[in-house]
């Protein structure tokens, strides 16, 4: 099934599909960061290494957008404390609602 972002925490360890709407997508230089509240600390997000961005036919962060509803799935782990599904093909991610204006 489908599990709502805010709900990953308890799914820890398992690969499900995670659905929310994107608030913010940024890049560092080193990683993609798709995350679904700001602060996002404590809060579950997906990270896309540089390592992986090749597989992307565009650069991720110019192919989501905040606003936009998806669904990531994969094997929930832990990023500096935070419920986080590490993104290396972007058949993961499923963009099943348009951007809200």
């Amino acid at each position: 099934g489908v599990i709502d972002y805010s709900d990953a925490r308890t799914f820890a360890g398992r690969t499900v599909t995670v659905e929310g709407q994107l608030h913010a997508v940024f890049n560092n230089g080193k990683a993609v960061y798709l995350t679904f509240q700001t602060p996002h600390q404590g809060a579950f997000l997906a990270k896309i290494r540089k390592s992986h961005w090749p597989a992307f036919s565009v650069p991720p962060e110019r192919f989501y957008s905040p606003g936009q509803r998806v669904r990531i799935t994969g094997l929930i782990e832990w990023y500096q404390g935070d419920p986080v599904i590490y993104v290396v093909d972007p058949q993961q991610i499923q963009r099943i609602e348009a951007m809200r204006q």
